[in-house]
């Protein structure tokens, strides 16, 4: 009977001891969940985990975060420095997604233990995770369930601290190229008056019965070219600004390229030999497979285009 009562208080201390660990785990990973809700940017979100993994774990911790197709390191404990090996194990974990490094099966001769900060779109970047301070203990299940939990915490903020840069890049992006819209569209409705009047001015001058000689006759000419030339500068302007804004559709037509050819440089003002066109046939076949390969008569045609592919022409 001793016996049977010794067992069962042994089994209960040993529940009650598992319950108190998992209310602390409970209450560890709602205190870093609350703090990193508060985050308004990444630096304070590193912070924030730094702060929360030495606390709880007693260890020095580096978290690299991806900058392109390598990783940098954002966030590392005091005295602590990660060599160019270690960083290949953190490189390692940022490429195959999988925990590496000091207690593991991969790469065990690191001084760290890596984990993947992994988010439902891919991996953010990588935690390094030190050696403990008062002992060289390996981390209990309990606690590695916990630190992978943490994790995964920080991996989310991270991520939505990110998503909040891209949005807010967006729409500065959106704003400026609203800007340059209205100010293309204001800048060709505001010369319209002028030009008109300068147009007109010179037509009266020209057709008037006035002894003009010739030099202030080339003159006026020239000026009246000018003049329209600027009128069409104003009229691209304002097309493009409703092109960009879906105002005008574009129509793809066939066209000779000699036609085209002899517009831009009438346009342009040089001679077809001093301004020559390249087009990259194949790179624009390759990017729009709706373009029929009975067309390709390069020579003798060409396609008007939108600006996309306009862009291609090079």
């Amino acid at each position: 009977m001793g016996v049977v009562i010794s067992q069962l208080t042994a089994r209960a201390s040993e529940q009650a001891q598992a319950a108190r660990e998992r209310e602390a785990e409970t209450a560890e990973l709602y205190d870093l969940s609350r703090d990193l809700a508060s985050a308004a940017d990444i630096e304070t979100i590193l912070s924030v985990l730094q702060k929360h993994m030495e606390q709880t774990f007693s260890r020095n911790i580096a978290v690299l975060l991806s900058d392109g197709n390598h990783l940098v390191t954002r966030a590392l404990s005091k005295e602590m420095n990660l060599n160019e090996e270690e960083q290949a194990v953190a490189d390692w974990v940022y490429r195959h997604a999988e925990p590496a490094g000091r207690h593991t099966n991969t790469l065990p001769a690191a001084q760290l233990r890596y984990l993947p900060l992994k988010t439902s779109k891919g991996v953010v970047g990588v935690l390094g995770v030190g050696k403990p301070n008062t002992s060289d203990s390996d981390l209990s299940p309990a606690q590695r369930r916990l630190m992978e939990a943490f994790a995964n915490q920080g991996a989310q903020a991270i991520e939505r601290a990110q998503l909040e840069e891209q949005n807010r890049q967006i729409a500065l992006l959106q704003s400026a190229e609203k800007l340059q819209n209205t100010l293309l569209n204001s800048i060709s409705h505001d010369l319209r008056t002028p030009l008109v009047a300068i147009t007109g001015a010179l037509s009266a001058l020209d057709e008037k019965d006035m002894e003009i000689d010739e030099p202030t006759s080339a003159f006026i000419e020239n000026a009246r070219g000018e003049a329209d030339r600027l009128e069409s500068a104003r009229w691209k302007f304002l097309n493009m600004t409703r092109i960009e804004s879906g105002t005008i559709k574009l129509r793809l037509e066939l066209a000779m390229c000699k036609t085209w050819s002899a517009r831009r440089s009438s346009n342009s003002g040089h001679a077809p030999e001093k301004n020559p066109i390249k087009v990259n046939v194949l790179q624009v076949f390759h990017s729009y497979s709706w373009i029929s390969h009975s067309w390709c008569r390069s020579s003798s045609i060409f396609w008007r285009m939108p600006s996309s592919i306009r862009r291609r022409i090079h």
